[in-house]
């Protein structure tokens, strides 16, 4: 780990707070930097999701509206079934599934006759084909039923049925990509649905009504029955009666027993055939009830028959795959036959109806001269018993009766469970796709992603531009942000020290050298001070003049060390030569033992404003820069000059270029790390200070140098109260001395 500062500038924060996540400035001077990027990325997203929605075809969509009626009689009483009403919104609901199903779309499907490529068409560009396939395949299917249930499912995905509201109103919408297809599709389904309820409705009361019919017959052969054996009863009292009175018996009375004898004889012999064809009918076998019939059209169905059967099973045994006509034939045959059942029943009903009517007389007359009250008791017993079986039988035959009828009226009279309350017209505008939408959602991916794009061009490619990211990433607190000096402010940075005190550019200054005071050293030698940064042009050297300045102008003894022997830049800044004619040697010249070294407060130029010593070159030397600064010299000049100054300031050559900067650290009591804003790397700053803790490098403070007021984080707090309003500071990078005048 690097060395930390000091207690009041070392603790490094690990996450950043709230403040930091929510900066409204750090956000606005992030938006402002990569606006280009994330513009461009918006543009681009926009034009791409327009192109792609001008390849969708358009849909429309037709809606029409069905009202519930809540109070109609349902095919299934649930309040039987359940003990309980169902509620209003449950009737609504089993309504708006009822539409859902496939019977419902299957039977629109078939009403409309529309086919799959009318419902999921192929778009006519690239996108709208590429949509269209990953949608639903349209190609043509082989087996008629697959594509009937395809079509089904295909309709299911473009229709949306649901329930308006709390209301008994069921929508039912249809998208499609012809305004008059999508009204014709939502109109088909609410048909469907109706003739769906209507039908089921009939259906069920043509079953009752069939059931009622059977049960009707059934209790008339009951009560057929039993009257038949009344009369039985009444024929062997009237027998036994008139055997009492032999020959002296009325031949009247004779003649009425025997018509009731016969046609008691004739309606047990109908009854009998009634009930065993009625039995076949149910059973669907009619053909041994037919075989004793006389009717020459019976005859020749039933032979008919037999041939087709024949001929069927000849054609299964056989492996023939035609079969359907066989099948069909046969079918109507074996119709044909139970129409003829079906006429036998119904003139067997006719005769019984005039055999009742010949009954009912001869009973009546038998009535009159038979002396009931003189039959045995016996006799008595059973007829009143069937009388009063036969009277029971009737009111059960009357209510099924009064059942049929209703049956048959239901079968013929039928309201559905909902009324359209309003067909679906075609509608005037699309509403898929919306291209507003596209656009507006391709713009906002398209500046979400530019705005991606730019963070992490920011975090991993692009230069610091606040401190808490240097913070965050290193154990390297940064103590002061040095903003950028345009040419309007009165001169070039370094010359702001004397001539505008209370600037900005000053103000941050004096924070630095405030830091640095904390490792002021317990003797009365000087601090050394080593100003480095990670690249060229960070303006290490301008920082490195200004901190000098100060300290010369408040009093201290203040010596400048141009250690930059690579591209030295001090002389050129301060505009002082060393050269022959002013006498004053070049610092590499000492360092290499051409000159000798005299008392070192006499050694270098000194500044006629301030009293600044400052010790360089003017030009590079020729010998290897890393043996100079190495060397014993230098460390004898460093060691002296602690004695004879307060401060030392040694402006070092960058890290990651050369080695000299890693020289020079054991000449430093303290390390100020130039960040240059918007362009120092946080890679660059961890490789740098990762290099100077291997060496044993004394602690490290951060300066961010050059810093637009505009985007910077945390600049606010270098113009408290207004320090250095109006003088000029510059907009961006490059358009003053910030830029320009410090090379190294």
């Amino acid at each position: 780990m690097l060395k930390q500062v000091g207690p009041s500038l070392s603790t490094p924060r690990v996450e950043a707070d709230l403040d930091d996540v929510f900066d409204v400035r750090a956000i606005l001077g992030f938006l402002r930097r990569q606006a280009w990027l994330i513009v461009l990325c918006g543009l681009v997203a926009t034009t791409l999701a327009v192109a792609i929605v001008l390849q969708i075809p358009s849909r429309y969509t037709a809606t029409a509206l069905l009202l519930v009626d809540t109070s109609v009689q349902r095919l299934v009483d649930t309040e039987a079934l359940n003990g309980s009403p169902p509620s209003a919104a449950g009737v609504v609901e089993s309504q708006v599934e009822m539409l859902m199903s496939d019977a419902i779309l299957r039977r629109a499907v078939r009403d409309t006759g529309i086919s799959l490529q009318d419902l999921e068409p192929q778009g006519s560009g690239f996108v709208g084909q590429l949509f269209g396939r990953l949608s639903r395949s349209v190609e043509a299917l082989p087996d008629p039923l697959s594509a009937e249930t395809l079509m089904v499912e295909t309709l299911r995905e473009h229709a949306r049925i649901a329930r308006r509201g709390l209301t008994f109103v069921i929508a039912v919408s249809v998208e499609n990509v012809s305004p008059q297809g999508a009204a014709l599709l939502a109109n088909a389904i609410t048909d469907a649905y109706i003739r769906e309820q209507v039908d089921a409705k009939i259906a069920a009361a043509r079953s009752a009504e069939a059931a009622l019919s059977a049960r009707v017959s059934d209790l008339a052969i009951d009560l057929r029955a039993i009257e038949s054996q009344v009369d039985g009863l009444l024929l062997s009292a009237a027998l036994e009666s008139l055997d009492r009175l032999g020959p002296e018996a009325d031949p009247a009375k004779r003649q009425v027993v025997s018509e009731l004898s016969r046609l008691a004889a004739e309606r047990q012999a109908l009854f009998s055939e009634r009930a065993d064809l009625t039995n076949a009918i149910r059973s669907r076998d009619v053909t041994a009830m037919l075989a004793r019939s006389d009717d020459q059209m019976v005859t020749t169905l039933q032979g008919r028959q037999r041939e087709l059967s024949e001929r069927l099973d000849a054609a299964i045994s056989a492996g023939a795959r035609d079969r359907s006509d066989l099948r069909s034939s046969l079918a109507q045959v074996e119709g044909s036959l139970f129409d003829a059942a079906e006429r036998r029943r119904a003139e067997i009903d006719e005769r019984l109806a005039s055999l009742d009517a010949a009954t009912l007389d001869a009973r009546q007359q038998l009535r009159t001269f038979l002396d009931l009250d003189a039959l045995q008791s016996t006799f008595a017993l059973d007829l009143f018993t069937l009388q009063e079986e036969a009277e029971t039988t009737r009111g059960v035959y009357i209510s099924a009766l009064e059942r049929l009828k209703q049956a048959e009226i239901n079968a013929s009279v039928q309201v559905p469970d909902a009324r359209v309350l309003s067909r679906a017209t075609p509608p005037l505008e699309r509403s898929y796709p919306s291209r507003s939408l596209y656009a507006a959602a391709g713009l906002l991916l398209g500046l979400m992603l530019g705005g991606g794009i730019g963070l992490v061009r920011e975090q991993m490619f692009a230069g610091i531009v606040e401190t808490a990211s240097v913070e965050r990433n290193t154990d390297m607190a940064v103590v002061t942000m040095v903003p950028v000096v345009s040419g309007a402010s009165g001169g070039a940075p370094h010359t702001l020290i004397a001539s505008r005190p209370m600037s900005t550019y000053t103000e941050s200054i004096k924070r630095l050298s405030l830091s640095l005071e904390s490792f002021r050293l317990p003797s009365e030698q000087a601090v050394s001070v080593l100003i480095t940064s990670a690249n060229p042009n960070d303006g290490k050297s301008t920082l490195a003049l200004s901190l000098s300045l100060l300290a010369a102008s408040s009093g201290r003894r203040t010596l400048l060390v141009d250690a930059d022997f690579r591209k030295p830049s001090i002389f050129g800044l301060l505009g002082m030569e060393t050269d022959g004619r002013s006498g004053a040697p070049q610092f590499s010249d000492l360092l290499t033992g051409t000159m000798p070294l005299e008392q070192i407060a006499d050694i270098g130029v000194r500044d006629p404003k301030t009293g600044l010593n400052v010790l360089g070159n003017v030009t590079s030397p020729h010998e290897a820069t890393d043996g100079l600064v190495g060397g014993a010299r230098f460390a004898w000049l460093i060691d002296a000059a602690r004695s004879a100054y307060d401060l030392i300031v040694i402006d070092s050559p960058p890290i990651l270029p050369v080695v000299d900067a890693r020289i020079l650290t054991r000449y430093a009591d303290v390390a100020v790390f130039a960040l240059r804003f918007g362009r120092t790397t946080l890679p660059n700053v961890r490789t740098s200070l990762r290099e100077l803790d291997q060496l044993g490098s004394p602690p490290v403070v951060g300066a961010l140098n050059f810093v637009d007021p505009k985007s910077s984080r945390g600049y606010e707090s270098l113009s408290y109260y207004g320090y250095g309003y109006g003088y000029g500071y510059g907009a961006g990078q490059g358009s003053g001395y910030g830029e320009k005048a410090d090379s190294a």
